[in-house]
């Protein structure tokens, strides 16, 4: 087992090379192998370091000594990360360039007792075939001011490594990451990655998955279980990475997604299909579980896909589902119990 430079007290990565599924994950799988015909699910494993392509990290310490990485557990110290093996190298590289930056420009790490400092923290995304990094810097303000001598220094030394510069404002003292305040600054407006045949476009502020060659493994074994002609309904859509892939094939596509930026991404999406394929997707925004609009989508699919976050699916479309069940289901699931909870409430 190689050696992790942040273990201990950095507590990210609790599996560190342990091999197979957890127990609670085999646990489960186990029980829904013996209720359904669908046997022992099929297992993908992808390389154990140099993966992630994504990063949400705070800022903390001093101007002259930053601090950039996660909380240690049940507490709010910060974890210095600088060599993290698990980011793409790129990730750790943009993490020294806006480090240096903070101590070249004097720029203050936020504080949390007092709520003071200007820059609370980083979120950095790594474009797969160009290898440049979309950095947002996160502010403790609700304009831009605070960071604007960082935010010059990083575009005059980053130059051609950094895909965008990002400034977000969260003024607030609550723990959510980013705030509702957004400046673009410099370069691209979203992450384009082909995913599945699709383009796929991401704005900073829609969601993402962070190991995006499993992801993409996960999302061709799904295909695998959608006819052609199908008529699709997808919940969770996100910027499309599952369904723009079906598009070409399908008979109509209904995503459903409530993210404002990830709506901008998936109308992109949407628009850089083939103009046939494009005119056979619709969208539907708002909230999964809106009684009305689930029914709706459910009624008119014969294949519908599920991709919630970790809570599971929203009550009313779990009620909606059991109500009317379609003739295929593919639920993608990131929260072992949640699915659990959930596949016992679709099978009684």
């Amino acid at each position: 087992m190689p050696a992790c430079p942040h273990r201990p007290p950095c507590p990210g990565c609790p599996r560190w090379f342990e091999k197979g599924l957890p127990p609670r994950a085999r646990e489960v799988f186990d029980v829904l192998a013996k209720q359904t015909d669908l046997g022992v699910p099929k297992r993908h494993s992808g390389t154990a370091l140099g993966f992630r392509m994504r990063a949400r990290l705070s800022v903390r310490g001093r101007a002259a000594s930053p601090k950039i990485g996660i909380f240690q557990q049940g507490s709010h110290r910060i974890v210095d990360i600088p060599n993290c093996p698990i980011h793409h190298p790129a990730i750790n590289e943009v993490v020294a360039l806006v480090k240096r930056g903070i101590r070249e420009t004097g720029t203050a790490p936020y504080a949390e007792a007092p709520h003071k400092g200007a820059l609370r923290g980083v979120q950095i995304a790594i474009e797969r075939a160009t290898g440049k990094a979309q950095l947002v810097l996160v502010a403790n303000a609700a304009n831009t001011s605070s960071l604007d001598s960082l935010a010059e220094w990083l575009q005059a030394e980053a130059g051609s490594r950094l895909h965008s510069l990002w400034w977000n404002g969260n003024p607030t003292r609550h723990n959510v990451f980013l705030g509702p305040h957004w400046k673009h600054l410099a370069g691209v407006d979203a992450i384009e990655e082909d995913i599945a045949g699709a383009r796929v476009f991401y704005p900073p502020g829609a969601f993402g998955q962070s190991n995006l060659t499993l992801s993409e493994a996960l999302i061709h074994e799904l295909a695998k279980h959608v006819p052609d002609d199908a008529h699709i309904a997808e919940f969770y859509a996100g910027t499309g990475a599952i369904g723009l892939g079906l598009a070409q094939r399908a008979r109509a596509l209904a995503m459903n997604e409530v993210g404002e930026d990830s709506l901008r991404g998936l109308q992109r999406g949407i628009a850089a299909l083939p103009q046939e394929a494009a005119a056979r997707c619709s969208v539907v925004a708002g909230e999964a579980g809106e009684a009305g609009e689930a029914k709706a989508m459910i009624d008119d699919a014969d294949t519908v896909i599920v991709d919630p976050p970790r809570k599971g699916l929203d009550p009313a479309l779990l009620a909606a589902l059991c109500a009317t069940p379609p003739a295929r289901l593919l639920y993608v699931s990131c929260g072992i119990d949640s699915f659990a909870r959930d596949s016992e409430t679709l099978l009684t």
